[in-house]
């Protein structure tokens, strides 16, 4: 059972708060990135919005290249620190552990570590902008994933 004093915290903020409001907001911005990224390249396969979650918000896109090596990517939003971020996913352990050797053709510093909790789903993650993407614009939002896709896709083929 969850804390008590935790619950009535939880209730004050969702009844007193317009975070409700804002939740809706950036998943409507996740859905318009969505919309962007499908127009960006017609063989990329991409997912709708995945909300439901308090952490992170994403959608996913499968690429030529990623597919081929059982992958795909997560454009993802964090809500507890409103950045972005990329994650290249495998689709089973075999495959993570296949992508997790790509040679990715920039410096290392440019990755992020992956949260012990996401080790079985994430081979390696790259910010790719905090809450100033959301005065951008979705468009930027999937300008700044498609480009980093396709650098990260030359080390996947």
């Amino acid at each position: 059972m969850p804390d008590r004093e935790l619950l009535l915290e939880y209730q004050a903020v969702m009844q007193n708060t317009r975070v409700i409001q804002l939740y809706g907001e950036l998943l409507a911005f996740m859905q318009e990135a969505v919309r962007a990224a499908a127009d960006i390249e017609g063989s990329w396969r991409v997912s709708a919005v995945q909300p439901g979650r308090l952490d992170a918000s994403y959608f996913t896109v499968v690429t030529p290249a990623s597919g081929g090596r059982k992958g795909k990517y997560v454009v993802a939003l964090l809500h507890g620190k409103l950045t972005f971020e990329l994650w290249l996913c495998g689709t089973n352990q075999k495959a993570l552990g296949e992508i997790r050797k790509a040679n990715f053709p920039f410096p290392a510093e440019d990755q992020r570590p992956v949260p012990e909790e996401w080790i079985p789903f994430v081979a390696a993650r790259w910010k790719l902008g905090d809450s100033s993407l959301l005065e951008a614009g979705a468009q930027t939002l999937a300008k700044k994933a498609e480009e980093l896709i396709c650098k990260i896709d030359e080390s996947l083929r």
